[in-house]
């Protein structure tokens, strides 16, 4: 019998207990839902500061260097910038795992985004071009097109091949043969 009373506790000083306990998880869940709120925010303004960088410099064709250079900086931001990097995903079978098709899916997000990102910073006529073209194709043509020429390229060379100094105590032919590699 003693324990029977023992157990028998205020129900209102229970009660009162466990309105308190609510409470407190409710501050808790605010409080994890308004920093969750301010870190979306805040995220969003980096991303849409980076993301300025390629408004103000749109790619027109000369620039594509210093374009390219930027979007990378903002793909590798927006942790995206696997998808102009790695090899294209394969589609997986009907059969697969289901954390292998979410991979998947993500993929096929992010190569959107990064489609998206690369033709809002190019110029109309480009933009037009390009619609149907996947990111990793844009880059290439790109590249083919607007990239460092061959002659800009030799020229860097030359440079940097005329500009070593000979080491004191070397003969010629041993400088030469330092430059040639």
């Amino acid at each position: 019998m003693w324990a029977i009373k023992k157990l028998n506790m205020d129900l209102d000083e229970v009660g009162q207990h466990r309105k308190l306990q609510i409470d407190e998880l409710e501050k808790i869940k605010n409080e994890a839902y308004d920093n969750a709120k301010i870190y979306k925010e805040q995220t969003i303004v980096n991303t849409l500061s980076l993301r300025s960088l390629l408004n103000s410099d749109k790619l027109i064709g000369l620039n594509f260097d210093s374009w390219y250079r930027k979007l990378k900086i903002i793909l590798e931001h927006e942790r995206i910038l696997y998808v102009l990097t790695d090899p294209a995903s394969e589609e997986p079978a009907t059969n697969a795992l289901h954390a292998v098709k979410n991979t998947y899916l993500k993929w096929l997000s992010d190569r959107t985004t990064v489609h998206c990102i690369m033709r809002a910073a190019m110029n109309d006529k480009l933009s037009r071009k390009f619609e149907d073209v996947q990111p990793e194709d844009m880059i290439q043509v790109l590249n083919k097109s607007f990239g460092i020429s061959q002659d800009a390229e030799r020229h860097k060379t030359s440079c940097t091949v005329f500009n070593v100094c000979m080491r004191e105590g070397t003969s010629v032919i041993d400088h030469v043969l330092y430059m040639i590699e």
